[in-house]
């Protein structure tokens, strides 16, 4: 970047030379730019310093005779830290019930079988369940289990028992992520991140 030392506003060599009139390569000389009128000089690099707001505020002179952007350095205000904290707290709370929603997809194994607990499957159990009890089953000829294998003969009162345990450990996740829920509530900017399933 090239600045023009007397208005401070950045330019191309291109534009040095339609306003000096003297033919300018991409990358001039430093000191090529020094000698014209007015004097221009390259930008270096600086890194913004630490800070909570930092914007770029036009560009200063060091004491090393280089040309460096400047910075502003400000602190959140008020109504900054309190939409930070919210934006926060819900990018937790999705965190969390993403979380919430895996553990129940992994559903339950009963008797060596596992059974899923994501809502397709928990749809596909109920209606397992209600096809036996329309049709008096005992056992379905053929299962096909959450992880793709299949049994024969499979009871009927083991794919009832799953859809309940799947319910009630359904019902244990909702309940934790109510209180990680809550903790996300009373968090802190600092804090909210120790909040994790």
């Amino acid at each position: 970047m090239i600045i023009n030392t007397e208005t401070h506003e950045l330019e191309s060599s291109r534009k040095i030379s339609q306003a000096t009139g003297i033919p300018l390569p991409r990358n001039p000389p430093a000191e090529t730019l020094a000698q014209l009128a007015p004097p221009r000089a390259y930008v270096v690099d600086s890194e913004p310093p630490a800070g909570d707001v930092v914007e770029p505020s036009g560009f200063e002179k060091g004491e090393d005779g280089e040309w460096r952007q400047a910075w502003s350095v400000r602190d959140y205000t008020a109504d900054e830290l309190a939409q930070r904290l919210a934006d926060a707290q819900d990018v937790k709370r999705r965190e969390i019930e993403d979380a919430r929603k895996a553990a129940e997809a992994q559903g339950i194994t009963l008797n060596g079988i596992r059974y899923g607990g994501d809502p397709e499957n928990r749809q596909a159990l109920r209606e397992a369940v209600d096809l036996a009890d329309a049709q008096s089953l005992n056992t379905f000829p053929s299962w096909k289990d959450s992880d793709d294998q299949f049994h024969a003969d499979h009871p009927v009162a083991d794919v009832r028992q799953a859809l309940l345990d799947i319910a009630a450990r359904r019902s244990q996740l909702i309940e934790r992520e109510a209180q990680l829920a809550a903790q996300i509530q009373a968090a802190t900017l600092e804090t909210i991140d120790t909040i994790t399933w």
